[in-house]
């Protein structure tokens, strides 16, 4: 799990670099989370310049192996 963490986060455009991000076409999920683990996470996306959601989805993909 630890590798996961250490893996940088590559933004996701899908309409190329520079282009807005759009999760409109996922279904939305729910779940629950402290607020000290979801800010210290949202501050770190905020400082690689991606979004709280781009970094679930890789981690689970990481963490699922697809």
């Amino acid at each position: 799990m630890n590798d996961l963490l250490r893996t940088p986060i590559e933004p996701v455009y899908p309409n190329g670099p520079g282009t807005v991000r759009t999760v409109a076409n996922t279904p939305l999920r729910s779940f629950r989370i402290s607020d000290e683990v979801y800010n210290a996470a949202k501050d770190q996306a905020e400082l690689d310049g991606v979004s709280v959601t781009e970094v679930v989805v890789q981690m689970l993909k990481a963490y699922g192996g697809k």
